[in-house]
């Protein structure tokens, strides 16, 4: 059903629900005018009478009341109604329900009296002097609702509790509509009626609408909306010299010539179901997007319509926004745009703007080749689209697009980008094109090429995670930026960046190879952090033959590395990557000695050719407290793993302070990459302690409680320890909590008490968390308290000695007795619920351990 476009009331018009005694609702768009004579006189004999003939596309109810007046709107004040010589003819059904499509004709005289043709009419006038003038005049229909009135002098008059359904003038264009004429033959056009009026193309007196493609009785069956368009159409008009030829009935002749009697033949438009659509282009008068005439249901889309723009819709005209400079901003709810057999395109220009809060879908579904979709700018002006989301598909071999190309152009996604297959996605100008800012995801389900990106800036900025996907290719981006205010984006598909990265806040998240970023031989990365931290967390592929610094790093940290002084041709490439855990339990523990004194077991990097044979200088990075603890920066070396330990690569003038500096290897080059191409810092003396350790986890007896001691040499991204305590050495549950240090180049030492710990023996262990979450477990510690437990005498061993956790009291005998029966080693407990066994004093083999005072004893097996 149509909606009314009057959604706030016309200057002068208060639009109020009708009373139930005027049970109808009548909206614009819901009668037209389809026959003026404005002098019948010559032919009824009644001077200065005027014939009006119109319609109503819905049941007109007993009660309803209708105004129909000559008044002009903005005769000379804007917003009013002019007041002079003009008047007002109530019509009220008292009839029968009058059905939908029944023509309605009347007669009124030059007093304003007015005769009803079609019966079952009350006439009166609440303002005489109605009387169309010669020459060109107008009339305008109201619906009157309940309080209906019009008051006002001087012309300013204002319609109270009435809704406008239809304009007409006789002036014809280009006169057909014109404000503050001070005539009461000329009329502006109030707010919103453009497709609720009409205006035929010439002046005449006697013109009438005349469907003369059907030349046959009967009417064609046609919508509510097909008959407005087709009264809307000026050649549906035909002009008369006199009224008798206007009242000449021609039933059965060439289309040219019919034409209907609409006093007398036909009596009834009939009317088939299907209200109007709204949101669907038609395009049926021009391809202005802005102009009502245009659209299904004669109103330009609001934030909550579905725009559709379909050949079988719109057979002739594209739509436009922006055909005049600065139009105002277009809204939709969502907007389609499909191809079925002919192209059909949207275009925005010349500064113009669409909103739309969902998606944006273009699709071909039809064999249309060249560009079908949506073109922002017109290569002479810019244009702006902001939306939820585009999705672009096509039949495969036609391509339904998105088109941006020019700089000046603001496209932002508040959501995903989509290339399905046959998608195009276009947003190339050269060295500088289209720029699109991007909150979702950005996926191509179709090829490389589907995505013209030459010269393209695509913005990821979204809050939320985000990511690159496509269907396993290669993408390629032109320009590419990251800055958002939270989360990372991760590439599900490898990527290549031709001109520039540039990393503001927010991390790419890369992997090898199924997500991993690649820069071409021309490409640069500029503004890399970890203030906000914004660096490519994982792997990356430097092409080409110019220096390259990585802007790699791990967690919120950026730890780049260099590859300088290059011999490579244009497609030979190198790959780089952080990692910040011990290489010497993730790759090697043998050290070049001399002159390495210790490497770091904190960080190190991958760094290697990745295509080619490439050849070129290494330099790595470090910053505290992250690295570890550099002091003295002559010491400080570069170490390369060479296969078989770490070795050292010289220090070719490591540069800046203990707390942030690189240094290059002392090689002008490296020739020998080796497996894996792994790159560390070291030292050659025990300055630049670089390593993260726990120095200590003790946990003993103090009278009815345990006292719990540790400390560590340095800390690197330490959140807390927590103790935690277990029964069996099996099943451990938290004791307490300790914050950590966060980071931490010198010693610390921590102390803490389990006040009710359990009897007999229980196990101790600590773990360290880190920010991230990640967490590492100290070896575990026994303690022996009074009272009975499932546990007796409990033995524990390190690398040195056996730890035997017990209840006997100072000075009891210790015994170690091999498998013969033969004391091997003979001691005495020095402390009580603790003693030791050192392995140096006994050989290999399997052993039990005898503990006894002077009323009982007992043992345990172990193994040296």
């Amino acid at each position: 059903m149509l909606r009314s476009l009057l959604r706030s009331a016309l200057p002068g018009i208060l639009l109020l629900a009708t009373s139930p005694a005027f049970s109808q609702v009548l909206v614009p768009g819901d009668m037209a005018i389809i026959g003026i004579n404005a002098n019948n006189g010559a032919c009824s004999g009644v001077t200065a009478e005027d014939e009006i003939s119109f319609i109503c596309f819905k049941t007109i109810n007993t009660g309803t009341r209708l105004w129909l007046t000559d008044k002009g709107y903005e005769y000379q004040n804007a917003g009013f109604w002019g007041t002079v010589n003009e008047g007002i003819v109530q019509l009220q059904r008292t009839g029968t329900n009058l059905p939908a499509g029944t023509v309605i004709t009347i007669r009124i005289n030059g007093g304003g009296t007015c005769t009803p043709v079609t019966t079952g009419w009350t006439a009166t006038s609440p303002v005489a002097n109605m009387n169309l003038n010669s020459g060109g005049d107008q009339i305008f229909i109201f619906q009157a609702n309940a309080g209906a009135a019009f008051t006002g002098a001087a012309n300013n008059g204002v319609f109270s509790n009435c809704t406008l359904l239809y304009g007409f003038s006789t002036a014809g264009a280009p006169n057909d509509w014109v404000s503050f004429q001070n005539s009461t033959q000329r009329s502006g056009l109030p707010p919103g009626m453009i497709c609720f009026s009409m205006s035929p193309a010439a002046s005449s007196d006697f013109t009438k609408y005349v469907p003369f493609e059907y030349n046959t009785p009967p009417l064609i069956t046609r919508t509510q909306r097909q008959w407005i368009i087709d009264i809307d159409d000026q050649i549906r008009w035909n002009s008369y010299a006199s009224c008798t030829a206007y009242n000449t009935t021609n039933a059965a002749g060439p289309s040219n010539t019919w034409s209907p009697n609409w006093v007398s033949w036909p009596t009834v438009f009939p009317i088939t179901a299907g209200g109007f659509v709204n949101g669907r282009w038609t395009g049926a008068k021009t391809t202005d997007w802005f102009d009502c005439r245009n659209w299904d249901d004669a109103e330009v889309p609001i934030a909550t319509s579905n725009v559709l723009i379909n050949p079988l819709y719109a057979p002739i005209n594209n739509c436009v926004i922006g055909l005049t400079v600065s139009p105002p901003t277009a809204v939709a709810a969502t907007v389609t745009v499909q191809t079925a057999g002919v192209a059909r395109t949207l275009t925005i220009q010349n500064d113009g703007a669409l909103q739309v809060g969902g998606n944006v879908t273009v699709s071909n579904t039809g064999a249309v080749s060249g560009f079908n979709g949506i073109t922002i700018g017109n290569g002479a002006t810019d244009g702006n689209l902001t939306a939820a989301g585009i999705t672009l598909s096509g039949n495969g071999v036609f391509k339904g697009g998105f088109r941006s190309e020019q700089v000046g152009n603001s496209v932002a996604i508040a959501g995903n980008i989509t290339i399905n297959t046959g998608g195009y996605l276009d947003l190339s100008g050269g060295l500088a094109g289209g720029t699109v800012s991007l909150t979702g995801n950005y996926t191509n389900n179709d090829a490389a090429t589907a995505f013209d990106e030459v010269g393209s800036t695509l913005i990821f900025n979204g809050a939320g995670p985000q990511s690159v996907n496509t269907s396993g290719f290669q993408e390629e981006f032109g320009y590419f930026t990251l800055n958002k205010s939270s989360n990372d984006v991760t590439l599900n598909a490898p990527a290549l960046v031709k001109a520039t990265m540039t990393m503001t806040s927010g991390r790419l998240m890369t992997s090898d190879p199924a997500g991993l970023l690649s820069m071409s031989n021309t490409g640069a990365i500029f503004g890399a952090n970890d203030a906000a931290p914004s660096f490519v967390h994982g792997p990356m592929v430097k092409i080409g033959i110019t220096s390259f610094t990585f802007p790699i790093g791990k967690a919120t940290r950026l730890h780049p590395a260099s590859i300088s002084n290059l011999t490579a041709g244009p497609t030979d490439a190198f790959i780089a990557e952080y990692f910040d855990s011990d290489p010497q339990l993730d790759i090697g523990t043998p050290i070049e000695t001399p002159p390495l004194d210790h490497i770091s077991s904190c960080e190190y990097w991958n760094l290697e050719p990745y295509s080619g044979t490439p050849v070129g200088r290494v330099t790595l990075s470090w910053k505290q407290p992250m690295s570890c603890g550099v002091t003295n920066l002559a010491d400080l070396r570069v170490a390369h793993w060479d296969g078989s330990m770490w070795a050292d690569r010289g220090n070719g003038g490591a540069a800046g302070s203990f707390l942030i500096g690189t240094i290059p290897q002392a090689a002008t080059q490296e020739t020998d990459f080796g497996p894996g191409g792994f790159w560390t810092l070291a030292s050659i003396s025990e300055d630049n302690p670089l390593p993260i350790e726990l120095l200590l986890f003790d946990a003993r007896r103090e009278g009815s409680e345990v006292r719990l001691d540790w400390s560590t040499a340095t800390e690197r991204d330490n959140d807390y320890f927590t103790v935690e305590r277990s029964a069996n050495g099996l099943d451990f549950a938290d004791v307490l909590r300790v914050d950590g240090a966060g980071f931490s180049n010198t010693t610390l030492t921590y102390t803490d008490i389990d006040r009710w710990p359990l009897p007999g023996t229980s196990f101790y262990r600590l773990r360290q968390t880190d920010f991230d979450g990640a967490s590492t477990v100290s070896n575990m510690v026994a303690v022996r308290m009074p009272g009975q437990s499932t546990n007796g005498l409990v033995l524990l061993t390190d690398d040195d000695r056996v730890i035997a956790v017990h209840d006997f009291s100072a000075g009891s005998t210790m015994d170690v007795v091999d498998m013969t029966g033969r004391i091997v080693w003979r001691g005495r407990v020095e402390t009580e619920g603790r003693s030791y066994v050192p392995f140096d004093a006994i050989g290999s083999g399997a052993y039990l351990l005898r503990i006894s005072d002077d009323l009982r004893s007992e043992s345990a097996p172990f193994v040296r």
